[in-house]
C-alpha cells in the first residue's frame, strides 16, 4: 500500500537540473506505474525525516479545531480520500493516533502517528519496515485533506499542533517520518516544521523479493530480502 504524504501549498520554485542517473530512476518507476506492473515491481526512493522538538506555533488559521479522532470519527476521515474504513478501524484498534481538523464541525484533514516501539510496517512490501526504539518515538505518516482544502494550509496547522502536543504533555522525544524523494511539497514542510533529513532509502521489489539499500553519514548498506519479510530497518 503507498501511503498519502503531508503535502501542503507551497509557492513554486525554479526548476533544477535533475542528474542523469537521478532521471533514470524517476523514469524507470514511472514506466512500472504506466505499464500496469506496480506495485508486482516497484521502483521507489524516500528520505527519513526526524524532528526532536516542535515547530514554532502560528496564529494561522485559528478557526481550525483539532482533536483526537475517536471510532464514530472514521466514516467522515475516510471520505476526505476514499480510504478504506476497514484500514483507519485497524490504525486505531493498533493505538495509532489519528488527529483530525474541523471547520464549521466539518472534518477537513486529518493525519496519523504510530507509537514505538512496535516497528511500522505499512510500507513492508514497497519499501521496508521501520524500527522505532521506544515508546518515546513516534512515527508520522499519511495525511489527508481534499484538494481544495490543501491550498487553505489545514494539513500544516494540523500537523504542527498534533506536533506540539506530542512534544509537549506527552514527553515525546523523536518523531520520524519518510517522504518520496519526489514529493518536493512534503519535504518543504517537514523542513518547516524542524525535521532534518538522517538517511535514504532505495527498494526495488519484484514478486517475492525486494532490494533494499539504506543510505546515512556516509555509509551504505544494503540486503536481499524476501517481499514481506520480517526485517525493520535499523535507523
Amino acid at each position: 500500500m503507498t501511503l498519502v504524504p503531508k503535502v501542503d501549498a507551497f509557492a513554486p520554485e525554479p526548476k533544477q537540473a535533475v542528474p542523469p542517473m537521478e532521471r533514470l530512476f524517476r523514469g524507470v518507476r514511472k514506466g512500472t506505474h504506466s505499464l500496469g506492473l506496480a506495485p508486482a515491481i516497484s521502483v521507489e526512493r524516500a528520505v527519513l525525516v526526524e524532528a526532536h522538538q516542535p515547530p514554532k506555533a502560528t496564529r494561522a488559521l485559528s478557526d481550525l479545531a483539532i482533536r483526537h479522532a475517536e471510532e464514530r470519527d472514521l466514516p467522515a476521515v475516510a471520505a476526505l480520500d476514499d480510504r478504506p474504513l476497514s484500514l483507519l478501524r485497524s490504525r486505531l484498534a493498533a493505538g495509532d493516533r489519528i488527529y483530525l481538523g474541523e471547520l464549521d464541525q466539518k472534518v477537513v484533514c486529518a493525519t496519523f502517528f504510530h507509537p514505538g516501539p512496535q516497528p511500522f510496517d505499512e510500507e513492508r512490501s514497497i519499501l521496508a519496515r521501520w524500527s522505532l526504539e521506544d515508546s518515546s518515538t513516534y512515527w508520522s505518516y499519511d495525511a489527508m485533506a481534499p484538494l481544495e482544502m490543501r491550498a487553505l494550509g489545514v494539513v500544516a496547522k494540523l500537523f504542527e499542533v498534533a506536533l506540539a502536543e506530542l512534544f509537549g504533555p506527552d514527553q515525546v522525544h523523536r518523531v520520524r517520518g519518510f517522504i518520496h524523494d519526489w514529493n518536493r511539497p512534503s519535504l518543504l514542510l517537514h523542513h518547516r516544521m524542524g525535521f532534518t533529513v538522517i538517511g535514504r532509502v532505495t527498494a526495488v521489489g519484484f514478486p517475492g523479493v525486494k532490494w533494499v539499500r539504506w543510505e546515512s553519514g556516509g555509509k551504505a548498506r544494503q540486503w536481499l530480502l524476501r517481499r514481506n519479510s520480517d526485517f525493520a530497518l535499523p535507523p
